[in-house]
């Protein structure tokens, strides 16, 4: 599978029932989640006068602060051009954008981008793991490509 799923710690509320805790979890970060497609050329510049095709690799991504995304290193990894899908509430209001490569980490497959459109854009936030304890309820939350 080519896409990556963004693992997001969720403290939950403990009077709640469990489903309806994840789909409150679940609903309140959606709106940072987005597709990232990023694209590479494959030229051979031993052979100038092939054509290559155009690769390409697509996963998850969330917003965090100051409107920059986290996502995977090995999705943007040597791209050529990275496009960001804001995925909205349903297919009418999906866009997508232009985004820049700020920073990556490929020993702990991070990347960090940022959308060539200003937001303002719905950021996640973070739990802390100070605070959860064994057996509590953790949730992924990311897109499939």
């Amino acid at each position: 599978m080519r896409g990556a799923l963004v693992a997001l710690a969720l403290l939950m509320e403990p009077a709640a029932p469990a489903a309806a805790q994840v789909k409150a979890a679940g609903n309140g970060v959606a709106a940072s989640v987005v597709h990232v497609q990023a694209f590479r050329s494959a030229f051979d510049w031993s052979q100038p006068w092939r054509q290559e095709g155009v690769s390409g690799a697509s996963g998850s991504g969330f917003f965090i602060s100051g409107g920059r995304i986290v996502t995977n290193a090995h999705v943007i990894n040597q791209a050529d051009q990275v496009v960001v899908r804001l995925t909205g509430l349903d297919a009418a209001t999906e866009v997508e954008i232009p985004a820049t490569i700020l920073a990556t980490d490929l020993a702990h497959d991070l990347a960090l981008l940022r959308l060539e459109k200003p937001g303002p854009y719905a950021a996640a936030t973070f739990g802390r793991s100070d605070d959860l304890m064994p057996g509590e309820t953790v949730i992924a939350i990311g897109l499939f490509a």
